[in-house]
Protein backbone atom coordinates (compact mmCIF):
# COMPACT_ATOMS: atom_id res chain seq x y z
CA UNK A 1 0.00 0.00 0.00
CA UNK A 2 3.00 2.20 1.19
CA UNK A 3 4.56 1.95 -2.58
CA UNK A 4 0.99 2.26 -4.47
CA UNK A 5 0.16 5.77 -2.46
CA UNK A 6 4.34 7.19 -3.06
CA UNK A 7 3.57 6.33 -7.26
CA UNK A 8 0.33 7.74 -6.65
CA UNK A 9 1.73 10.96 -4.82
CA UNK A 10 4.21 11.36 -7.84
CA UNK A 11 1.71 11.32 -10.41
CA UNK A 12 -0.07 13.93 -8.59
CA UNK A 13 2.81 15.75 -8.53
CA UNK A 14 3.31 15.53 -12.01
CA UNK A 15 -0.17 16.24 -13.23
CA UNK A 16 -0.27 19.62 -10.59
CA UNK A 17 3.13 20.32 -12.48
CA UNK A 18 1.63 20.36 -15.66
CA UNK A 19 -1.31 22.47 -14.85
CA UNK A 20 0.72 25.05 -12.70
CA UNK A 21 3.21 25.22 -16.07
CA UNK A 22 0.19 25.35 -18.82
CA UNK A 23 -1.34 28.12 -16.32
CA UNK A 24 1.95 29.96 -15.98
CA UNK A 25 2.44 30.42 -19.64
CA UNK A 26 -0.90 31.32 -20.40
CA UNK A 27 -0.90 34.57 -17.41
CA UNK A 28 1.74 35.85 -19.73
CA UNK A 29 -0.80 36.42 -22.56
CA UNK A 30 -3.55 36.80 -20.80
CA UNK A 31 -5.57 40.19 -20.76
CA UNK A 32 -7.27 41.36 -17.35
CA UNK A 33 -10.58 42.79 -17.23
CA UNK A 34 -11.76 45.28 -14.81
CA UNK A 35 -12.76 44.45 -10.90
CA UNK A 36 -16.51 43.49 -11.77
CA UNK A 37 -19.04 45.41 -9.64
CA UNK A 38 -21.87 44.12 -7.67
CA UNK A 39 -25.21 44.67 -8.84
CA UNK A 40 -26.53 47.21 -6.51
CA UNK A 41 -30.24 47.98 -5.92
CA UNK A 42 -31.77 51.45 -4.56
CA UNK A 43 -34.97 51.75 -3.36
CA UNK A 44 -35.35 54.98 -2.56
CA UNK A 45 -32.79 57.66 -1.83
CA UNK A 46 -31.13 56.18 0.87
CA UNK A 47 -31.23 52.39 0.69
CA UNK A 48 -28.11 50.94 -0.81
CA UNK A 49 -28.52 46.91 -1.51
CA UNK A 50 -25.55 44.91 -2.83
CA UNK A 51 -25.85 41.27 -4.52
CA UNK A 52 -22.63 39.49 -4.25
CA UNK A 53 -22.01 35.66 -4.94
CA UNK A 54 -18.85 33.64 -3.99
CA UNK A 55 -17.27 30.04 -4.73
CA UNK A 56 -14.30 27.54 -3.91
CA UNK A 57 -14.15 24.53 -6.07
CA UNK A 58 -11.59 21.92 -4.96
CA UNK A 59 -9.73 19.48 -6.47
CA UNK A 60 -8.38 16.91 -4.00
CA UNK A 61 -6.40 13.89 -3.27
CA UNK A 62 -6.84 12.33 0.44
CA UNK A 63 -5.16 9.81 2.16
CA UNK A 64 -8.01 8.17 3.91
CA UNK A 65 -8.01 6.92 7.60
CA UNK A 66 -7.36 3.11 7.93
CA UNK A 67 -10.27 0.98 7.55
CA UNK A 68 -12.03 3.81 5.87
CA UNK A 69 -15.03 2.60 3.35
CA UNK A 70 -16.65 4.28 0.30
CA UNK A 71 -20.08 2.85 -0.95
CA UNK A 72 -19.04 0.12 1.48
CA UNK A 73 -15.58 -0.81 -0.22
CA UNK A 74 -12.57 -0.27 1.95
CA UNK A 75 -10.19 2.47 0.12
CA UNK A 76 -6.89 3.46 1.05
CA UNK A 77 -7.27 7.26 -1.05
CA UNK A 78 -9.37 8.95 -3.11
CA UNK A 79 -9.58 11.66 -5.52
CA UNK A 80 -12.02 14.25 -6.18
CA UNK A 81 -13.99 17.24 -7.63
CA UNK A 82 -16.16 18.98 -5.58
CA UNK A 83 -18.05 22.36 -4.26
CA UNK A 84 -16.32 23.29 -0.73
CA UNK A 85 -18.86 26.56 -0.38
CA UNK A 86 -21.27 28.54 -2.51
CA UNK A 87 -23.01 31.86 -0.91
CA UNK A 88 -25.17 34.04 -2.60
CA UNK A 89 -25.68 37.62 -0.35
CA UNK A 90 -28.50 40.25 -0.63
CA UNK A 91 -26.69 43.12 2.14
CA UNK A 92 -27.13 46.92 2.74
CA UNK A 93 -28.38 49.55 4.12
CA UNK A 94 -32.54 50.34 4.08
CA UNK A 95 -31.26 53.86 5.52
CA UNK A 96 -28.11 55.26 7.38
CA UNK A 97 -28.86 53.36 10.46
CA UNK A 98 -30.90 50.57 9.17
CA UNK A 99 -28.82 47.23 7.75
CA UNK A 100 -30.22 44.07 6.30
CA UNK A 101 -28.29 41.00 5.25
CA UNK A 102 -30.08 38.07 3.38
CA UNK A 103 -27.65 35.15 2.63
CA UNK A 104 -27.87 31.57 1.06
CA UNK A 105 -25.71 28.82 0.90
CA UNK A 106 -24.41 25.20 0.88
CA UNK A 107 -21.45 23.52 1.82
CA UNK A 108 -19.33 20.08 0.66
CA UNK A 109 -21.05 19.27 -2.46
CA UNK A 110 -19.41 16.36 -3.29
CA UNK A 111 -20.22 12.74 -5.05
CA UNK A 112 -21.66 11.52 -2.13
CA UNK A 113 -23.05 14.61 -1.18
CA UNK A 114 -24.93 16.39 -3.84
CA UNK A 115 -28.04 17.84 -1.96
CA UNK A 116 -27.54 20.87 -3.88
CA UNK A 117 -30.59 23.06 -2.12
CA UNK A 118 -29.43 26.30 -1.19
CA UNK A 119 -30.35 26.99 2.51
CA UNK A 120 -30.88 30.05 4.25
CA UNK A 121 -28.13 31.37 6.12
CA UNK A 122 -28.61 34.77 7.13
CA UNK A 123 -31.74 37.03 7.74
CA UNK A 124 -30.49 39.58 10.25
CA UNK A 125 -31.46 43.40 10.55
CA UNK A 126 -29.58 45.88 12.75
CA UNK A 127 -29.74 49.08 13.80
CA UNK A 128 -26.99 52.19 14.93
CA UNK A 129 -27.58 54.02 17.79
CA UNK A 130 -24.05 55.10 17.29
CA UNK A 131 -20.43 54.21 16.62
CA UNK A 132 -20.35 52.63 19.81
CA UNK A 133 -23.59 51.24 19.81
CA UNK A 134 -25.62 48.91 17.18
CA UNK A 135 -27.88 46.14 18.22
CA UNK A 136 -29.21 43.63 15.76
CA UNK A 137 -30.52 40.12 15.75
CA UNK A 138 -32.40 37.20 13.69
CA UNK A 139 -30.66 33.98 12.48
CA UNK A 140 -26.93 35.35 11.94
CA UNK A 141 -23.09 34.09 12.70
CA UNK A 142 -22.32 36.61 15.42
CA UNK A 143 -20.23 35.10 17.96
CA UNK A 144 -17.41 36.34 20.74
CA UNK A 145 -14.97 34.13 21.67
CA UNK A 146 -12.18 34.66 19.01
CA UNK A 147 -11.24 36.25 15.56
CA UNK A 148 -12.08 33.20 13.66
CA UNK A 149 -14.97 31.92 15.69
CA UNK A 150 -16.64 33.45 12.76
CA UNK A 151 -14.35 33.25 10.29
CA UNK A 152 -14.70 35.07 6.68
CA UNK A 153 -14.27 31.88 4.70
CA UNK A 154 -13.77 34.09 1.14
CA UNK A 155 -11.11 36.14 2.84
CA UNK A 156 -9.10 33.37 4.48
CA UNK A 157 -5.36 33.11 4.40
CA UNK A 158 -5.34 29.44 4.14
CA UNK A 159 -7.21 26.91 1.62
CA UNK A 160 -9.97 26.48 5.10
CA UNK A 161 -10.51 27.76 8.39
CA UNK A 162 -9.42 25.85 11.03
CA UNK A 163 -12.13 24.02 12.50
CA UNK A 164 -11.54 24.15 16.06
CA UNK A 165 -12.11 27.87 16.52
CA UNK A 166 -15.56 27.06 15.51
CA UNK A 167 -16.16 24.44 18.44
CA UNK A 168 -20.40 24.03 17.86
CA UNK A 169 -20.63 24.29 14.49
CA UNK A 170 -22.92 21.94 12.76
CA UNK A 171 -23.77 20.64 16.55
CA UNK A 172 -26.02 23.35 18.07
CA UNK A 173 -25.72 25.37 15.06
CA UNK A 174 -26.78 25.79 11.20
CA UNK A 175 -23.01 26.37 9.51
CA UNK A 176 -22.40 28.73 12.59
CA UNK A 177 -25.65 30.45 12.61
CA UNK A 178 -27.71 31.17 15.59
CA UNK A 179 -30.64 32.78 16.22
CA UNK A 180 -29.25 35.65 18.28
CA UNK A 181 -28.91 38.96 19.40
CA UNK A 182 -25.88 41.09 19.42
CA UNK A 183 -24.65 44.70 20.41
CA UNK A 184 -21.49 46.25 18.98
CA UNK A 185 -19.10 48.90 18.80
CA UNK A 186 -16.09 51.07 18.64
CA UNK A 187 -15.34 53.36 21.68
CA UNK A 188 -11.23 55.03 21.01
CA UNK A 189 -9.18 51.80 19.57
CA UNK A 190 -11.82 49.25 21.05
CA UNK A 191 -13.76 47.24 19.21
CA UNK A 192 -16.46 45.03 20.78
CA UNK A 193 -18.93 42.46 19.85
CA UNK A 194 -21.37 40.72 23.09
CA UNK A 195 -23.97 37.82 21.57
CA UNK A 196 -26.89 36.13 23.64
CA UNK A 197 -28.11 33.13 21.24
CA UNK A 198 -30.48 30.40 22.00
CA UNK A 199 -28.51 27.23 19.89
CA UNK A 200 -29.74 24.88 17.78
CA UNK A 201 -31.65 21.59 19.57
CA UNK A 202 -29.31 18.89 19.70
CA UNK A 203 -30.48 15.38 18.51
CA UNK A 204 -27.80 12.76 20.64
CA UNK A 205 -29.43 10.19 23.01
CA UNK A 206 -26.59 8.25 23.41
CA UNK A 207 -23.93 8.96 26.60
CA UNK A 208 -20.73 7.72 27.92
CA UNK A 209 -18.23 8.25 30.13
CA UNK A 210 -16.34 11.37 27.90
CA UNK A 211 -18.59 14.11 28.15
CA UNK A 212 -20.70 15.11 24.19
CA UNK A 213 -23.49 17.21 23.42
CA UNK A 214 -27.21 16.07 24.69
CA UNK A 215 -30.44 16.49 23.36
CA UNK A 216 -31.79 18.39 26.35
CA UNK A 217 -33.38 21.84 26.52
CA UNK A 218 -30.87 24.57 25.36
CA UNK A 219 -29.54 27.08 27.49
CA UNK A 220 -29.00 30.10 26.39
CA UNK A 221 -25.26 31.07 25.02
CA UNK A 222 -23.57 34.06 26.17
CA UNK A 223 -20.14 35.24 24.25
CA UNK A 224 -18.22 38.44 23.87
CA UNK A 225 -15.06 39.55 21.99
CA UNK A 226 -13.17 42.84 22.73
CA UNK A 227 -10.51 44.02 20.62
CA UNK A 228 -7.84 47.01 20.87
CA UNK A 229 -6.88 48.23 17.48
CA UNK A 230 -3.71 49.77 17.50
CA UNK A 231 -3.74 51.07 13.70
CA UNK A 232 -6.67 51.36 11.50
CA UNK A 233 -10.58 50.33 12.62
CA UNK A 234 -11.87 47.29 11.16
CA UNK A 235 -14.89 46.92 9.68
CA UNK A 236 -17.37 45.42 11.98
CA UNK A 237 -20.28 45.25 9.20
CA UNK A 238 -20.05 42.00 8.86
CA UNK A 239 -20.06 38.83 11.60
CA UNK A 240 -17.53 37.36 9.96
CA UNK A 241 -13.66 38.29 10.53
CA UNK A 242 -11.37 38.68 7.42
CA UNK A 243 -7.86 36.31 7.50
CA UNK A 244 -5.91 38.81 5.40
CA UNK A 245 -6.19 41.86 3.68
CA UNK A 246 -3.46 41.57 1.60
CA UNK A 247 -2.17 44.56 3.02
CA UNK A 248 -4.92 47.17 1.79
CA UNK A 249 -4.95 47.87 5.62
CA UNK A 250 -2.37 48.33 8.57
CA UNK A 251 -4.30 45.99 11.07
CA UNK A 252 -2.72 45.34 14.78
CA UNK A 253 -5.52 43.94 17.17
CA UNK A 254 -4.98 42.19 20.71
CA UNK A 255 -8.31 40.00 21.39
CA UNK A 256 -9.65 38.11 24.25
CA UNK A 257 -13.22 36.80 23.85
CA UNK A 258 -15.41 33.62 25.68
CA UNK A 259 -18.49 31.70 25.08
CA UNK A 260 -20.30 30.23 28.04
CA UNK A 261 -23.69 27.83 27.68
CA UNK A 262 -24.69 26.20 31.36
CA UNK A 263 -25.61 22.29 30.75
CA UNK A 264 -24.40 22.60 26.90
CA UNK A 265 -23.32 18.70 27.32
CA UNK A 266 -23.52 15.60 29.48
CA UNK A 267 -22.00 12.37 30.19
CA UNK A 268 -22.13 9.27 32.27
CA UNK A 269 -20.90 9.38 36.50
CA UNK A 270 -19.30 5.92 37.88
CA UNK A 271 -22.95 4.90 38.76
CA UNK A 272 -23.96 5.31 35.58
CA UNK A 273 -26.10 8.39 36.16
CA UNK A 274 -26.47 11.25 34.05
CA UNK A 275 -24.33 14.06 34.58
CA UNK A 276 -24.29 17.92 33.16
CA UNK A 277 -21.57 19.72 31.68
CA UNK A 278 -21.06 23.68 31.56
CA UNK A 279 -19.17 24.95 28.36
CA UNK A 280 -16.80 27.68 29.17
CA UNK A 281 -14.20 28.68 26.34
CA UNK A 282 -11.43 31.05 26.55
CA UNK A 283 -9.39 32.44 23.96
CA UNK A 284 -7.02 35.39 23.58
CA UNK A 285 -5.59 36.30 19.80
CA UNK A 286 -3.51 38.61 17.97
CA UNK A 287 -3.47 39.49 14.10
CA UNK A 288 -1.59 41.63 12.46
CA UNK A 289 -1.15 42.50 8.70
CA UNK A 290 1.11 44.93 7.08
CA UNK A 291 2.34 45.95 3.87
CA UNK A 292 6.02 46.36 4.19
CA UNK A 293 5.97 49.17 1.02
CA UNK A 294 4.22 52.15 0.02
CA UNK A 295 3.00 50.79 -3.42
CA UNK A 296 1.92 47.71 -1.20
CA UNK A 297 3.78 45.26 -3.73
CA UNK A 298 4.52 43.11 -0.46
CA UNK A 299 2.82 42.23 2.23
CA UNK A 300 2.85 39.80 5.73
CA UNK A 301 -0.42 38.52 7.83
CA UNK A 302 0.38 37.10 11.31
CA UNK A 303 -1.80 35.10 13.42
CA UNK A 304 -1.68 33.72 17.38
CA UNK A 305 -3.93 32.34 19.37
CA UNK A 306 -3.98 30.63 22.99
CA UNK A 307 -7.44 29.18 23.75
CA UNK A 308 -8.28 27.15 26.66
CA UNK A 309 -11.68 24.40 26.35
CA UNK A 310 -13.82 23.45 28.98
CA UNK A 311 -16.48 21.11 27.32
CA UNK A 312 -16.51 18.51 30.40
CA UNK A 313 -14.65 15.16 31.06
CA UNK A 314 -12.53 14.18 27.85
CA UNK A 315 -14.61 15.57 25.78
CA UNK A 316 -13.17 15.18 21.89
CA UNK A 317 -14.56 15.84 18.51
CA UNK A 318 -13.78 14.56 15.22
CA UNK A 319 -13.68 15.92 12.33
CA UNK A 320 -12.94 16.39 8.69
CA UNK A 321 -13.74 19.20 6.18
CA UNK A 322 -15.73 17.76 3.33
CA UNK A 323 -15.18 14.22 4.34
CA UNK A 324 -15.00 12.70 0.72
CA UNK A 325 -15.84 9.10 2.52
CA UNK A 326 -19.18 7.49 4.20
CA UNK A 327 -17.97 4.43 6.39
CA UNK A 328 -15.26 2.94 8.13
CA UNK A 329 -14.27 -0.68 9.19
CA UNK A 330 -11.94 -1.66 11.89
CA UNK A 331 -11.08 1.80 11.60
CA UNK A 332 -8.46 4.11 13.57
CA UNK A 333 -9.19 6.04 16.67
CA UNK A 334 -10.30 8.99 14.06
CA UNK A 335 -12.80 6.94 12.27
CA UNK A 336 -13.51 7.81 8.51
CA UNK A 337 -12.04 9.44 6.07
CA UNK A 338 -10.00 12.64 6.72
CA UNK A 339 -11.28 13.26 10.31
CA UNK A 340 -8.82 13.77 13.18
CA UNK A 341 -9.22 14.94 16.65
CA UNK A 342 -10.08 18.92 15.69
CA UNK A 343 -11.71 19.97 19.21
CA UNK A 344 -12.06 18.93 22.59
CA UNK A 345 -11.23 19.88 26.44
CA UNK A 346 -7.70 20.99 26.43
CA UNK A 347 -5.63 23.79 25.09
CA UNK A 348 -4.92 24.86 21.65
CA UNK A 349 -1.88 27.45 20.47
CA UNK A 350 -2.51 28.29 16.73
CA UNK A 351 0.13 30.43 14.33
CA UNK A 352 -0.47 31.08 10.80
CA UNK A 353 1.90 33.17 8.98
CA UNK A 354 1.93 34.69 5.26
CA UNK A 355 3.97 36.57 3.00
CA UNK A 356 2.88 38.02 -0.25
CA UNK A 357 4.64 39.32 -2.98
CA UNK A 358 4.97 40.46 -6.43
CA UNK A 359 6.93 37.80 -8.29
CA UNK A 360 7.65 40.36 -11.82
CA UNK A 361 6.98 43.56 -13.22
CA UNK A 362 4.61 42.45 -14.96
CA UNK A 363 1.51 43.53 -13.98
CA UNK A 364 -0.31 40.55 -15.58
CA UNK A 365 1.34 38.02 -13.29
CA UNK A 366 -0.70 37.22 -10.00
CA UNK A 367 0.79 37.83 -6.81
CA UNK A 368 1.68 35.05 -5.04
CA UNK A 369 1.40 34.40 -1.11
CA UNK A 370 3.09 31.35 0.46
CA UNK A 371 1.31 30.71 4.00
CA UNK A 372 1.93 28.05 6.59
CA UNK A 373 -0.20 27.20 9.71
CA UNK A 374 -0.06 24.66 12.69
CA UNK A 375 -2.09 23.83 15.59
CA UNK A 376 -0.65 22.52 18.74
CA UNK A 377 -3.18 20.51 20.96
CA UNK A 378 -3.39 19.77 24.59
CA UNK A 379 -6.42 17.82 24.91
CA UNK A 380 -7.22 15.48 27.79
CA UNK A 381 -8.38 12.85 26.36
CA UNK A 382 -5.57 12.30 24.66
CA UNK A 383 -2.02 11.29 25.77
CA UNK A 384 -0.16 12.54 22.79
CA UNK A 385 -0.68 15.94 21.54
CA UNK A 386 -2.80 16.57 18.10
CA UNK A 387 -0.67 18.56 16.03
CA UNK A 388 -1.63 19.39 12.82
CA UNK A 389 -0.23 21.87 10.12
CA UNK A 390 -1.24 22.89 6.53
CA UNK A 391 1.09 25.03 4.24
CA UNK A 392 0.50 26.13 0.46
CA UNK A 393 0.92 28.72 -2.31
CA UNK A 394 -2.22 31.16 -2.95
CA UNK A 395 -2.06 32.96 -6.31
CA UNK A 396 -4.03 36.57 -6.30
CA UNK A 397 -4.95 36.90 -10.02
CA UNK A 398 -7.65 39.69 -8.60
CA UNK A 399 -7.21 39.51 -4.62
CA UNK A 400 -9.65 37.56 -3.26
CA UNK A 401 -12.22 37.86 -6.01
CA UNK A 402 -9.94 35.19 -8.02
CA UNK A 403 -7.11 33.03 -6.15
CA UNK A 404 -5.81 29.79 -6.61
CA UNK A 405 -4.44 27.70 -4.08
CA UNK A 406 -2.29 24.51 -3.80
CA UNK A 407 -1.74 23.55 -0.61
CA UNK A 408 -1.47 20.37 2.04
CA UNK A 409 -2.53 19.44 4.98
CA UNK A 410 -0.80 16.70 7.04
CA UNK A 411 -3.22 14.98 9.98
CA UNK A 412 -2.70 12.57 12.90
CA UNK A 413 -3.58 9.35 13.21
CA UNK A 414 -4.22 7.85 16.70
CA UNK A 415 -4.59 3.94 17.47
CA UNK A 416 -7.94 2.08 18.65
CA UNK A 417 -6.74 0.09 20.46
CA UNK A 418 -8.03 -0.69 24.18
CA UNK A 419 -6.82 1.95 26.36
CA UNK A 420 -4.20 3.27 23.49
CA UNK A 421 -6.48 4.77 21.26
CA UNK A 422 -5.09 8.66 22.36
CA UNK A 423 -1.54 7.43 20.78
CA UNK A 424 -0.35 8.77 17.38
CA UNK A 425 0.60 5.77 15.19
CA UNK A 426 0.83 7.54 11.56
CA UNK A 427 0.44 10.73 9.78
CA UNK A 428 -1.45 11.35 6.61
CA UNK A 429 -1.45 14.26 3.89
CA UNK A 430 -4.33 15.99 2.35
CA UNK A 431 -3.23 17.39 -1.40
CA UNK A 432 -5.75 20.73 -2.36
CA UNK A 433 -5.85 22.72 -5.26
CA UNK A 434 -8.79 25.47 -4.37
CA UNK A 435 -10.12 28.07 -7.04
CA UNK A 436 -12.38 30.62 -5.93
CA UNK A 437 -14.39 33.43 -7.07
CA UNK A 438 -16.21 36.30 -5.89
CA UNK A 439 -18.71 38.44 -8.00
Amino acid sequence: MIGHNKKFSQLLVYVLNIVLLTMTYGWETMSYAQPVTPPQLKLGNQSQLKLSTSAQLWLRTTELNPGTTIQGETKDYVSDVSIRRFRMILSGSITDRWYVKFQLGTNNLNYINNNSTLKILDIETSYRFADAFEIGGGKNAYVGLSRYAAPATSSALSYDCPLFTMPTVGISDDLLRKFSLYAKGNIGHFAYRAVVARPLAVYQNTLSEEANFYSNFPDLQYSAYLSYEFMDRESQTSAFKAGTYHGSKKIINLSVGFLYQEDALAGLDTQMDTISYDMLLLAADFFMDLPLNNENSRSVTVYLGYFDYDFGKDYIRLSGANNPSNGVRNGSYAGAGNSFPTTGTGQVAYLQLGYRTRISPNEKLPYLQPYASIQVADYDGLNDRMIMYDYGLNFLFDGHRSKLTLAIQNRPIYSNQTRDYSQVTKRMDMWILQYQFKI
